[in-house]
């Protein structure tokens, strides 16, 4: 369906942003050419993100030819965000400036299993409440969370938590007894340090997705393509673009590829299924490859599942021949269903990632290849780079900072739109 030209403007300013984010610095000219916009629409809508404050703009430099240009980059000094990837025993949380550079990072180890979701938000809270303090007097722009799962960005609502089978939590006020819900002066009113109004709503959204918004961000070959994030660790999942935008589906659930069926009638699977990609690809699906291959192996005796991956890596590199022939194995599942989705989306790209591929990535892909070139047809495989992401962790918060400067590049728009004259928004609005 045709969008409104506010939309359309919105969405113009989204592309401009983002390039700009994933370059560092570019001109109009560079702009008009890398978003396929007019220089005059580039203009116009670089025009109010300087206004804003969203971008600044250096002093024109004189080229050899033609008039001087100034090159555009994010304003850093807007504020910062703050970025949360809650995880099954852990929360890292991680603040960046307003030009989405990283200021800080750190953990909060869960110490015990939660009974109920307040006891985990209580423990989120305290951990936004001390960034912001670190951070004061520095304005809190936005708060970008990532919790796995089923989650429905647009109420901020964690509709299902695997990790506790929790259902229907609300994450919309997380920030609200944090942030300062300041007054026109900035003084605030018991919140902590200065507080942004589009900071009110969290932008939430589950880990593939965020990776997938962090290749958008952060990668300018990315603006267009379709491309696939695989994520390999606890959980199998997917992040999936189409030509430069997130897929999301129906229900916001697109990309569940760790519970698409791998080997009809295989192993059992939590969802109910069985043979699922997540049986074979997840760590528990590994280690049980490694049972099946030698059920005495001393990898197997290593403590919680993650211990005992690390340690099967270890026993790759040093030449283990059980520790290869699980690589090996779970390599060809992993070509086949790599191979599945290149037939299915002829993506320009599927980027292997999560803590498992940052650990055997590099082996399993080496094991993969046969596998792919027999299963995936040659005209889509020919056109798709098979690459390493980069960590994985740095990526999750970069996504969720990265989704809260798009929320409030959004509430901006919508601000402006509401406060200008109709007449005024009109005429500019013509300029798209």
């Amino acid at each position: 369906m045709m969008g409104t030209t506010a939309d359309i403007r919105r969405d113009n300013s989204l592309s401009i942003v983002r390039y700009i984010s994933a370059v560092g610095t570019a001109s109009r000219r560079e702009l008009a050419e890398a978003t396929g916009l007019s220089f005059a629409t580039v203009a116009a809508i670089s025009a109010d993100l300087l206004t804003s404050g969203v971008l600044t703009a250096s002093a024109p430099e004189r080229n050899a030819v033609g008039r001087p240009t100034a090159r555009l980059q994010l304003n850093g000094e807007r504020g910062v965000f703050l970025a949360l990837d809650i995880v099954e025993d852990h929360l890292e949380i991680a603040t960046y400036d307003s030009g989405l550079r990283g200021l800080s990072r750190s953990r909060v180890q869960f110490e015990r299993q939660f009974v109920a979701p307040d006891e985990l938000l209580s423990v989120v809270r305290a951990a936004i409440r001390s960034q912001a303090e670190v951070n004061a007097p520095r304005t809190v722009i936005g708060i970008g969370v990532s919790a796995p799962g089923v989650v429905d960005p647009v109420t901020a609502t964690w509709m299902l938590a695997p990790p506790w089978q929790w259902r229907q939590v609300t994450l919309a006020d997380l920030a609200d007894d944090v942030v300062d819900h300041a007054d026109s002066d900035g003084a605030g009113r018991g919140g902590v340090g200065r507080y942004d109004a589009t900071a009110r709503h969290v932008a939430l959204d589950n880990p593939q997705r965020m990776l997938a918004t962090a290749e958008l961000w952060s990668n300018p070959v990315r603006a267009d393509q379709t491309f696939v994030v695989l994520s390999l660790g606890a959980h199998v999942t997917s992040g999936i673009a189409i030509n430069g935008r997130l897929l999301r589906g129906r229900t916001n659930t697109a990309g569940q590829w760790g519970h698409s069926v791998l080997v009809a009638g295989g192993r059992p699977c939590h969802c109910g299924s069985y043979g699922c990609v997540e049986t074979y690809l997840g760590a528990e699906g590994i280690l049980r490859t490694l049972r099946d291959i030698d059920s005495d192996s001393p990898l197997l005796n290593n403590g919680d599942t993650t211990t005992a991956i690390e340690e099967l890596a270890r026993a790759v590199v040093t030449g283990d021949p059980v520790a290869n022939k699980t690589v090996d194995r779970t390599g060809h599942y992993l070509g086949a269903a790599i191979a599945s989705m290149v037939n299915l989306l002829n993506p320009d790209a599927v980027v292997l990632t999560g803590w498992i591929g940052e650990l055997l990535g590099a082996y399993l892909l080496g094991r993969a290849r046969t596998q792919i070139e027999t299963c995936a047809l040659d005209v889509p495989l020919r056109a798709t780079m098979i690459e390493l992401g980069r960590p994985s962790t740095d990526q999750v918060c970069l996504g969720a900072a990265a989704e809260a400067l798009e929320r409030s590049l959004i509430e901006l728009s919508r601000e402006r739109i509401a406060s200008a004259g109709s007449a005024e928004v009109s005429n500019q609005l013509a300029e798209v």
